[in-house]
């Protein structure tokens, strides 16, 4: 019973439920909240596309420094007035993708017409961990100069990130909604920056400072667009035209320079090399500052280009002749950020405290996970190659010589396989297995060894371990099994038909071995047991050990003739039949081993060839010692006169020589680059390491990562091509090889030929020919 006016719950819920007004509400209301939702997305879409229609691209920093409170107007001082030369840093450029597209169109033309997707508040400069990062980049590489391309935010939210990214200077061209946006940052301690020009694609900088004068500086952000990327080229050619100062422009300007800046995908005209951005190099008198590290800046899928990079006039690469590019891993992206190195000074190590360790750490629960990720940090190589002289501080010479010839880590490179150590290819077979453990173990049995290396046909291998181990049917052994009453030999009739007597104590077996063994062995020979007998016989030369072999399997072969068959062999017949069978046995066996033709190699003669037109040929080679357990490579380039351009060797260490083959390639393509030898022929003796370039090796083999290396390589040059030389043709990396194990570890270049290979040189130019073989 209800109090009274209060009705029972479920008649309430009953007039909820059956109420047709208040549910046609709540629909109506749903209806009209999701079309003013529909409305203010189209406006949104058509505010952004009335604006500009700028795809989103992702931030890039070039330069690392920090922000300032107040943005100075145009043409103002931005710094300080006076350069502080004496607190100059690592002046480094750097430029990161601050966030990922959303759109999965393909990129390669960069002219995106449909609509677009707004990116997500979190991603980019916006995301929580992308001050940090900038952080430790600015420590990592002491820059003090910092581009941020594309940064998805702006107004008071990107001042409160830049303000946390360490930088007191700054200049920002502002987004407009979630796309555009170039934000300049810097140190005013190192730099002074004046602001010349800018524009929603690049802003022109002055710059001095940092010990050095004045000079250019452009930050630049490329339109997806067509349209508006043809005014970009269009106002860098009129800027051109009034610069008298060195200078260099860094950036994404979403366009190539070459078709071979792309992998994967198709190649035409709106997705390959872009004319227009060549004809505007080509007009500002620009040049490519190339790079280092991964060929490609952008990756997505299997489709990689390079879209970002650094240009210059001449005369700015004569103010900064040691400047270089840098294309650093991904971070958080599919845009890799670049590194702008004014110098090669090598960066000091300042006050670091020293390491110690503490126990109690390995209680902590996180500290597996800490160790893994601190020892993921290159600590130990620099510019793709080992830093000796660090690993040297504080590892045996004969560790540091097995590390160096260890093709270093990349994030560029596939991830580590198991691999069986104990085979060349890294398979684990069981051959293999057995070798393994032949090796780790001692044979007291010298039997065993001896009759497993005799050179003969199996069958009679298999014969001689019988008699090793006393276990032929011979009478007296089937009296022991019990098979028979009689164990007196066959043919004499006065002994027990033992092994030995069956196969030398016998009257019939001893005259034969009378006519075959030489005169000076007679004595010992019959004076022996049966282990000491075939000990002795088969550890003699090979000739005589093959017919020692040949006569006792005969002489049972004989036996079981006249016991099975009746037929008695006469001795005469029989030694002649053992002698030829001996003959034929060891000339096959020398065929085997020796198959190639010495007379038809003897009348061919070899030299070396020059290269066609605008090539240039690298000749390479690797050496190994065995009684200095240490392998080292070498190479020379040389152009179409035969003329020499470059050599180089270098001291890999301990590793197999197949690896040495390969690392002379690899340093071979890495000069190549460094010189602007674009058309390159490649040659080598070894053509196991041409077909491993070729066509590949599994993942598990010890040399893919270098081979790897050497695809990654080849793809910065124009033209490639690969041929395998005779050894008479080669001489000249030969001798760099050879060179190489008498220098310290690591790579050592020649600008000028050596005087120990100029006669060779000489040779080669002048067409002398070699016997092949000699």
């Amino acid at each position: 019973m209800n109090p009274k006016g209060m009705e029972s719950p479920s008649r309430v819920d009953k007039g909820k439920a059956t109420d047709p007004e208040r549910e046609a509400m709540e629909i109506l209301v749903k209806e009209n909240m999701k079309r003013m939702e529909q409305e203010k997305w189209d406006a949104f879409i058509s505010s952004k596309n009335a604006n500009m229609v700028l795809d989103r691209q992702f931030v890039r920093d070039n330069l690392l420094f920090t922000s300032e409170e107040n943005q100075p107007p145009l043409g103002g001082r931005l710094g300080t007035a006076e350069p502080r030369g004496s607190q100059a840093k690592q002046t480094d450029v750097l430029m990161i993708e601050a966030g990922s597209r959303d759109s999965k169109g393909d990129s390669s033309s960069r002219d995106l017409t449909g609509p677009e997707r707004r990116a997500p508040a979190h991603k980019g400069v916006g995301s929580k961990a992308f001050p940090s990062i900038i952080r430790d980049l600015r420590q990592e590489y002491e820059a003090s100069f910092l581009f941020l391309l594309e940064t998805h935010v702006s107004g008071s939210r990107g001042k409160q990130i830049r303000d946390r990214m360490g930088f007191d200077s700054s200049f920002v061209v502002e987004a407009m909604g979630h796309s555009g946006g170039i934000w300049c940052l810097w140190d005013s301690l190192v730099w002074n920056v004046d602001v010349v020009e800018h524009d929603r694609q690049y802003v022109h900088l002055k710059v001095s400072g940092n010990n050095s004068s004045t000079w250019l500086l452009t930050a630049v952000y490329g339109s997806p667009q067509r349209g508006p990327r043809r005014a970009l080229w269009n106002s860098l050619e009129s800027y051109a035209n009034t610069v008298n100062l060195p200078w260099c422009l860094l950036g994404d300007f979403n366009a190539m320079l070459h078709n071979h800046e792309k992998r994967g995908g198709g190649i035409n005209s709106s997705q390959g090399a872009c004319k227009e951005f060549q004809e505007c190099i080509s007009n500002c008198g620009l040049i490519d500052l190339g790079y280092s590290g991964w060929p490609f800046t952008w990756k997505r899928g299997e489709l990689a280009e390079r879209l970002d990079r650094g240009l210059s006039n001449l005369d700015w690469q004569i103010a900064f002749p040691e400047a270089s590019v840098k294309h650093l891993p991904m971070l958080k992206s599919d845009h890799s950020p670049i590194c702008l190195q004014l110098s090669n000074s090598m960066i000091q190590n300042r006050g670091r405290r020293p390491f110690r360790f503490l126990a109690s750490w390995i209680t902590h629960p996180e500290f597996g996970k800490l160790v893994d990720t601190s020892w993921n940090v290159k600590n130990s190589w620099d510019e793709g190659q080992w830093d000796v002289r660090k690993l040297q501080e504080v590892l045996p010479e004969d560790i540091v010589k097995r590390i160096v010839g260890i093709s270093p880590p990349s994030p560029w490179k596939e991830a580590d396989y198991l691999a069986w150590s104990s085979s060349p290819d890294g398979q684990f077979s069981i051959k293999s297995a057995y070798q393994n453990l032949m090796e780790s173990q001692i044979t007291t049995n010298r039997i065993f060894r001896l009759v497993w290396m005799w050179q003969g046909p199996e069958r009679v291998k298999t014969f001689l371990w019988l008699v090793a181990h006393n276990a032929i049917l011979t009478n007296a052994e089937r009296r022991r099994r019990h098979l028979t009453m009689d164990g007196t030999c066959p043919r004499c009739q006065h002994h027990d038909e033992s092994t030995i007597h069956v196969l030398r104590d016998c009257p019939y077996a001893t005259s034969i071995w009378k006519r075959l063994i030489p005169p000076k062995g007679i004595n010992s020979f019959f004076n022996t047991n049966l282990n000491d007998w075939l000990s002795l016989n088969l550890a003699s030369n090979s000739s005589w050990a093959c017919l020692f072999g040949v006569a006792v399997s005969s002489l049972w072969f004989f036996r079981n003739k006249l016991v099975f068959n009746s037929e008695l062999v006469d001795i005469t017949a029989a030694t002649f039949q053992i002698q030829a069978r001996a003959q034929e046995f060891r000339k096959v066996m020398e065929k085997n081993l020796n198959p190639r033709n010495t007379q038809a190699s003897s009348d061919c003669l070899i030299g070396w060839s020059r290269p066609e037109g605008d090539c240039v040929k690298l000749n390479v080679d690797g050496s190994w010692f065995a009684h200095q357990s240490n392998a080292a490579c070498g190479g020379v380039f040389r152009d179409s006169t035969g003329r020499f351009l470059k050599g180089y060797s270098g001291n890999l260490g301990n590793c197999s020589i197949m690896h040495a083959e390969l690392w002379a390639v690899v340093h071979g393509l890495t000069i190549a680059a460094a010189n602007g030898y674009m058309n390159l022929i490649v040659e080598s003796d070894s053509a196991a390491a041409i077909n491993f370039i070729e066509h590949g090796c599994s993942p598990a083999h010890h040399c893919a990562p270098l081979v790897q290396d050497i695809r990654n390589l080849s793809a910065r040059l124009q033209q490639t091509s690969w041929k395998h030389a005779l050894r008479e043709a080669n001489t000249v990396a030969d001798h760099l090889a050879k060179k190489g194990q008498d220098l310290p570890l690591g790579l050592h270049l020649f600008d000028k030929a050596p005087p120990d290979i100029g006669y060779a040189i000489l040779c080669d130019c002048i067409g002398t020919l070699r016997v092949r073989g000699t």
